[in-house]
């Protein structure tokens, strides 16, 4: 990795010298610097990670030997050279702009944050080592059926826009080496389980809002292990019938608002090791056999000696108490579940590499203090589900943070005037996260602001916006916000403005 804030001063004579025979660069710049030609001198480079870019230059062509590109960033553009990175393995990289020729890059396993307006166009046929598909901004409109040329897919993870819905999706019956499917969006009608390879060991639907049970069809899937459904069914009951999910080890239901009843079969998942019920407030009990299963959560001895680590996710709350992160150093994304106010995460302030930090409290609990946050001088990406009790001051955020994204916060008071001072900030995505009737964005505010979502803010009535406040402003959505009188004029001719209450 590599820090130097004058980076992009760097002579083209100098910048060969020193960097000559890198093979791997991660790269965090100032956000919005331009990225010098001379990246392109880099010929041996096989891996490529850039934090802060948002155009890279057309030279990004050169780097034949090229493996994987991975850019951080809410969008960014790439030029139309990158096509030439005929030996390019791994492409991460929320570009704008459609890449045409695509299908040239026959080396790619990974690609991931292609929008549906790009893929609709490519041809997929060429793609034949593409093994993980990540695509958003789906909507009924499109058609999928070209990933079922995708024969060697593994992981694929559709995303709708915003409340959008699926088109049809029968392709999937041709995509038989698919293992972890993740859905994100309505769909009308689960498909009959024939249209599900039986290659499939992980499902999760989210946003779904099915109508009807979609366990009859899941559980007759063979291999299925892990099975998470969130905001996924708008019914009554489920019924798990016998012998159905014989192979299913984890299931999660979270947010199913209308579930009442569970029936389980006698035969019915044989196998559970881990159950996780989260905000189902009818229901009114659990089949006696599941309260049994007991949770997977044990500690992870001497975790500390990883000293490789880069990315931890998954990791529960009483694992991570009594791990000493200090040898932990070149870890940069940590994601925690099972949080109670009872517990401290001070120690998650000794992460000095720390980019990306996701925490989830356990059901109906609040964070404890957050001060140590401000030891995180290199956090970008915030997202913290659970009950705040009230926002630590903007100094116990640091500065480098760019996305912040509070879900079931619950705050009294109005978050705007602390994260409004964040210098960096640039996306901000609110869901149920505050309880009053006004919001309030004062001059000078939210400088740097291009992406804000108000989501499920049931009594937000009011939002008062200065004339100085959020001037890079792009994207707007506010959903479920039903008693919000209007929005400010200006907000009215954001690019991308999108509103449903």
């Amino acid at each position: 990795m590599f820090f130097d804030p004058d980076f992009c001063k760097v002579g083209l004579m100098n910048f060969r010298n020193v960097f000559q025979h890198l093979y791997v660069l991660h790269l965090e710049i100032c956000y919005d610097t331009k990225l010098p030609d001379t990246i392109g001198c880099l010929y041996h480079l096989k891996f490529l990670r850039l934090s802060g870019v948002r155009e890279l230059p057309s030279s990004i062509g050169n780097l034949k030997n090229l493996q994987i590109l991975i850019v951080d960033a809410y969008s960014c553009q790439l030029p139309p050279e990158t096509t030439d990175l005929i030996n390019l393995r791994h492409l991460d990289a929320p570009y704008l702009k459609p890449l045409k020729r695509i299908s040239k890059l026959t080396s790619l396993q990974v690609l991931k944050d292609i929008h549906c307006d790009q893929w609709k166009d490519v041809d997929p046929f060429d793609l034949v080592n593409l093994r993980e598909l990540t695509m958003s901004d789906i909507n009924i409109y499109y058609s999928l059926n070209n990933i079922g040329s995708l024969k060697n897919i593994s992981t694929l993870c559709l995303w709708c826009e915003l409340d959008g819905s699926f088109p049809a999706l029968e392709f999937l019956k041709s995509c038989q080496k698919l293992h972890k499917l993740w859905l994100y969006g309505g769909i009308e009608k689960l498909p009959l389980s024939d249209p599900f390879p039986n290659s499939i060991t992980m499902v999760i639907l989210e946003n779904s809002k099915l109508k009807e049970d979609p366990m009859p069809i899941l559980g007759m899937l063979p291999n299925l292990r892990n099975l998470k459904l969130l905001v996924a069914y708008e019914g009554k009951e489920i019924i798990c019938g016998d012998n159905s999910f014989n192979q299913l080890e984890f299931l999660r239901l979270h947010y199913l608002p209308n579930l009442e009843i569970w029936h389980l079969a006698t035969s019915a998942i044989p196998l559970i090791k881990d159950l996780d019920i989260c905000r189902c407030p009818k229901l009114k009990e659990i089949p006696q056999r599941m309260n049994d299963v007991e949770r997977y959560s044990k500690p992870l001895k001497r975790i500390s000696k990883l000293t490789s680590l880069q990315v931890l996710r998954g990791i529960y709350c009483d694992q991570w108490k009594d791990i000493d992160p200090v040898d932990l150093v070149n870890l940069q994304e940590l994601a925690m579940f099972g949080i109670k106010k009872s517990y401290s995460l001070n120690n998650i302030g000794s992460l000095k590499n720390l980019s990306t930090l996701k925490l989830s409290c356990y059901s109906e609990e609040s964070f404890p203090a957050l001060e140590f946050l401000s030891s995180c001088q290199k956090l970008h990406k915030l997202w913290l589900f659970g009950r705040i009790e009230k926002l630590p001051l903007s100094d116990s955020f640091p500065n480098s943070i760019t996305i912040i994204l509070l879900s079931e916060s619950k705050l009294k008071e109005d978050p705007m005037p602390i994260l409004g001072i964040l210098p960096n900030l640039r996306n901000l995505e609110l869901f149920t996260a505050y309880e009053g009737k006004k919001i309030t964005c004062s001059d000078n505010s939210f400088n740097q602001l291009e992406f804000l979502r108000l989501n499920f803010l049931s009594n937000l009535e009011k939002w008062h916006l200065a004339a100085s406040a959020i001037p890079l402003i792009k994207d707007l959505h506010i959903y479920e916000c039903p008693k919000l009188k209007e929005i400010p004029q200006r907000m009215k001719d954001v690019e991308r403005l999108k509103i449903r209450s």
